[in-house]
């Protein structure tokens, strides 16, 4: 072997090592998910934050948006969800409310407190 075709031989080497390596970083960057754990108390201080089973008619899920038609918009504790790190609008008497980490969770666990389960 010619000098030359070492050369070639160990930058072809490098090269796919680096390959190789970004290829795996991809791979396990993508597949990580980072652990999100619902914690109850935030569930139930969101559930008082809304105004209680007394204030609250109905919860719907659509996307990571979770729907809570109230009946009086004056019992939502706004500042709570700023403590809580939540967006929500209002439209009418339903208030959006923006659950990035585990929505269905939230909605299920919503629901079961709403209903006395």
């Amino acid at each position: 072997m010619t000098k030359e075709q070492i050369i070639f031989l160990i930058i072809g080497i490098v090269l796919f090592v680096v390959f190789i390596i970004f290829l795996l970083m991809f791979i396990i960057s993508r597949n990580k998910k980072e652990d999100t754990v619902i914690i109850p108390s935030y569930v139930d201080k969101l559930f008082d934050y809304l105004g209680g089973n007394t204030n609250i008619k109905e919860f719907t899920l659509s996307n990571k948006r979770l729907g809570v038609i109230v009946n009086d918009i004056k019992s939502i504790n706004q500042d709570g969800f700023k403590e809580l790190g939540i967006s929500a609008f209002l439209k009418g008497n339903e208030l959006k409310i923006l659950v990035k980490d585990e929505p269905e969770l939230v909605y299920q666990l919503l629901t079961k407190k709403h209903k006395g389960e």
